[in-house]
């Protein structure tokens, strides 16, 4: 009997995690179409830089560095908290300058949103930091 209810308790959150999918992806394409051109290209200026600063810090990378990020034994998670200690000073600075860099452009960004895209977006983001 306790396995039965285990089942039907497992597939009634994965049947809800994927409505919950869907209403986040109508969400986000809503959001989208309501964004004038320039506030679109303003938000793929911010995920190009966001790349490009990716791209950059890991171009600093040992090799010791590379092989955390190279093992698929192990999660983004996983491999965030492994990495995290092998930082050195001048990575710890970069990280930290991309970070303020990201907040900046973001705060413009939002700048230009009207209340309602304002709420939508700031819903996307706090659903990615719990996530971290």
């Amino acid at each position: 009997m306790s396995i039965f209810i285990l089942c039907v308790s497992i597939v009634s959150a994965q049947h809800q995690s994927k409505e919950e999918r869907q209403s986040h992806r109508k969400q986000k394409k809503e959001f989208f179409q309501s964004l004038s051109e320039s506030q679109k290209n303003k938000l793929k200026d911010l995920k190009e830089l966001k790349i490009r600063h990716r791209k950059e810090f890991k171009q600093t990378f040992t090799k010791e560095q590379l092989s955390i990020v190279n093992n698929e034994d192990l999660s983004r998670k996983g491999k965030r908290k492994a990495l995290k200690p092998t930082f050195n000073e001048r990575q710890k600075k970069m990280k930290k300058g991309h970070r303020e860099q990201m907040k900046i452009e973001r705060e413009k960004f939002k700048s230009t949103l009207n209340e309602e895209q304002l709420k939508l977006f700031e819903e996307f983001h706090k659903r990615k930091e719990m996530k971290k």
